[in-house]
């Protein structure tokens, strides 16, 4: 008897093996790791190889029953400190029943939730970029782009002389006379524009704080 080719379609796409999307880790350096969850709860740390270690934890599109929804829930509650902050990367694709963590109950110390700004829901720390170059950027590290490209040269933005004005403003100048102080420059034409390198801004805001922490001596 001959199988319609249709139902033979449909039986091999029953079998065959499921392609599960791998959880992506990361060194963002000075005691900070990433890790972006592809399936909850299996991909949550169970135990931390430094206890201290602060961690982002990109939640950013992913999807979660309401099994996954309680064992994230119960896990936040267990995993978090002061001592060993918990950043948590989140956007309108994550899952509702992942949110609801967020927004049901106050949520423990050292957790800290940063995510593109939006009407839907308000994250603790909100950044301005759009869902698309959101989305750009989150798929840029997938298909190879080092996370330290990524966030790179947006940590290295270059700063005035911070001693030279304070100096300044001990001898009571005002900004405007520091700045007319300041050795003049010839103006030179612009180069032409390049394409800026990708950023993944919410990323970046997440090390900026963790980075910022350390300079506080906040974190251990």
């Amino acid at each position: 008897m001959k199988i319609p080719f249709s139902l033979l379609f449909l039986v091999l796409v029953l079998v065959a093996p499921r392609v599960v999307a791998a959880p992506l880790e990361r060194d963002l350096g000075r005691g900070l790791a990433y890790l972006r969850a592809a399936q909850l709860p299996a991909d949550l740390p169970t135990k931390a190889a430094d206890p201290h270690q602060a961690l982002v934890l990109d939640l950013r599109f992913v999807s979660a029953d309401a099994t996954a929804g309680k064992a994230f829930e119960a896990w936040l509650k267990f995993h978090a400190s002061a001592n060993s902050p918990l950043t948590i990367l989140i956007n309108t694709e994550t899952s509702p029943l992942l949110l609801r963590a967020f927004l049901d109950s106050p949520l423990p110390p050292g957790v800290v939730t940063i995510g593109p700004a939006s009407n839907e829901f308000k994250a603790d720390i909100s950044v301005e970029v759009s869902p698309e170059a959101d989305r750009l950027a989150y798929d840029a590290l997938a298909k190879g782009t080092a996370i330290e490209d990524l966030i790179a040269h947006k940590l290295d933005k270059p700063r005035r002389d911070e001693a030279e004005l304070a100096r300044q403003h001990a001898n009571g100048s005002t900004d405007e006379e520091v700045e007319e102080s300041l050795p003049k420059v010839a103006v030179t034409p612009a180069p032409p524009a390049v394409a800026a390198p990708m950023s993944d801004l919410v990323l970046v805001r997440a090390v900026q704080l963790h980075r910022a922490l350390l300079a506080l001596r906040r974190l251990p």
